[in-house]
């Protein structure tokens, strides 16, 4: 690695500790890059959006496009926060953030009936379509337990599937 950046390791183990704090500082840095990805990606569901479903549509596809763009990093640091109290708690943090921007770019709209959707519903949402898109991706797990949909079909599948949840007026309990 050391190499591929034109340093020497000497300099590179001057900075940081060993091993696990190198992972570290990059796992911080693409946690921020991330969450600026996150903020562009959920910025970009108008608030003009002629119906609900598209709204749910274009918030789903959000999510769908960040994960699969970033799926190559979150992988391996999502494996290695299970053993890893600071890499988990820092990705934990980030995913909370992530959560919020979904429920952010639906909060206030409201579905066929006038309604606007409540936060724990809305929360529930976003927990459904990140557990789907994860399994699809491969994220947290290994490669070969990913399902094998084109993320188009899943998009479209959980879309109508969130979209009649929420129109539905179903929460959690």
């Amino acid at each position: 690695m050391a190499r591929l950046a034109g340093v020497s390791t000497g300099s590179i183990y001057g900075r940081v500790a060993g091993k696990d704090d190198l992972i570290r500082v990059a796992h911080a840095r693409e946690m921020r890059r991330i969450d600026l990805e996150t903020t562009a990606a959920f910025a970009r569901v108008p608030q003009g959006v002629a119906g609900f479903e598209d709204a749910v549509r274009l918030a789903v596809q959000a999510l769908a496009e960040l994960l699969q763009r970033n799926a190559q990093v979150l992988a391996p640091f999502m494996l290695l926060g299970r053993d890893d109290p600071v890499i988990s708690e820092r990705g934990g943090t980030a995913h909370l953030r992530m959560q919020e921007a979904f429920i952010g770019s639906l909060q206030g709209r409201t579905d066929a009936h006038g309604r606007a959707q409540s936060e724990g519903a809305l929360r529930w949402a976003c927990t459904v379509v990140w557990s789907v898109l994860a399994r699809q991706l491969g994220l947290g797990n290994d490669r070969e337990a990913a399902a094998d949909y084109e993320l188009d079909e899943v998009v479209t599948r959980l879309t109508a599937m969130l979209a009649a949840y929420l129109v539905q007026g179903s929460e959690p309990t």
